[in-house]
């Protein structure tokens, strides 16, 4: 997989080359909703308030 290296005066910030998609989740637990860039094919992603899952919408 092709990488991107972007370096920053505190961090380095990888990035995968590919596709992302964004779109609107739901959490299942907690019920929050966010916009988040993944892989097209992922329909479950991580909460990031909660850490339950969250599912597209």
């Amino acid at each position: 997989m092709k990488m991107t290296t972007k370096k920053d005066n505190k961090n380095k910030l990888i990035i995968p080359a590919g596709h992302f998609a964004s779109d609107w989740f739901k959490c299942s637990n907690c019920g929050y909703e966010e916009r988040k860039k993944i892989h097209p094919d992922q329909t479950i992603s991580t909460c990031s308030k909660c850490g339950g899952r969250a599912y597209r919408q």
